[in-house]
């Protein structure tokens, strides 16, 4: 879809329709809650500016100056980068299992990526949106660290009715200024009839399930375990996608498949032991 649409086009109509459909909750979670929005506004605002305008655009705008496999590369940072903001901003000291359980789980995710052969990581090439990459790996590292921090008193769900509409409004000038440089034939967004008929589909499933769904259990995670256990959920990514590519890309399973879900697995389980314990005691 980053082919058809521009990438603030594609950050903007991601938000603007869940925006729409989720107005009048947001209207009503806001006055609920006004009296915290009101005292916390400052961490509302950029809790949404981060995780709802910065993370979702530079990220787009990212996947159209690199490879997939360059992108994957450096997403598989963002755990790291997390326990790191954890400890200076939450002075949060990562355990010993969590610490191994992400580098077991980072290793699993590069031996899918690989295909089994680490000589392939050799010859990758720096492309600009590498650098960009990175940025949007620290906003989200920063949002899932900030949202633990700063606490604020509403419930996952309706806090989230909350952010999107201000991150969309923050992502709205930027968007507009990009529509007005590019033609309406190269951005080939801004004039919805343009837009080819799987587009439509394409952002309507982009609008509920990854944005909405995905961001309300990611936020509950956090409130849960903590961003940077959470983090190191993120490298089941490539396990899902191998899986997934097999009913819908007709592709086969192959043994370094299997060899990275089950050190993704394994890492998964080290890393969450700490809590086990607590739990079961």
């Amino acid at each position: 879809m980053t082919g058809e649409l521009a990438p603030l086009a594609l950050s903007f109509w991601r938000w603007a329709i869940p925006s729409l459909y989720l107005l009048p909750f947001s209207f009503f979670y806001i006055r609920k809650y006004w009296p915290e929005l009101k005292q916390k506004k400052g961490p509302v605002f950029m809790l949404s500016l981060l995780g709802i305008g910065t993370y979702n655009s530079v990220l787009y705008t990212a996947a159209t100056q690199t490879t997939a496999i360059n992108l994957t590369l450096v997403s598989s940072t963002l755990p790291f980068g997390t326990l790191l903001c954890a400890l200076l901003i939450l002075r949060a000291r990562p355990s010993r299992h969590e610490i191994a359980g992400a580098m077991l789980s980072c290793l699993g995710a590069l031996t899918i990526l690989s295909q089994g052969d680490f000589n392939k990581l050799r010859h990758l090439q720096f492309n600009p949106g590498d650098t960009l990459m990175i940025v949007a790996m620290l906003c989200w590292s920063l949002y899932s660290v900030l949202f633990k921090k700063w606490s604020i008193n509403i419930p996952a769900m309706p806090f989230l009715t909350i952010m999107i509409p201000i991150g969309t409004l923050c992502i709205l000038p930027f968007y507009l200024v990009d529509s007005l440089v590019d033609s309406f034939a190269e951005a080939n967004a801004t004039a919805v009839n343009l837009w080819p008929e799987h587009v439509y589909w394409s952002l309507a499933y982009v609008a509920t399930l990854p944005s909405v769904m995905a961001y309300w259990l990611w936020n509950r995670g956090v409130q849960v375990v903590g961003p940077g256990l959470a983090s190191i959920f993120s490298y089941l990514i490539p396990v899902f996608t191998a899986m997934l590519s097999v009913p819908i890309l007709s592709e086969t399973l192959e043994l370094y498949h299997g060899v990275g879900g089950l050190l993704t697995l394994g890492g998964l389980v080290l890393a969450s032991w700490s809590s086990l314990r607590q739990t079961r005691s």
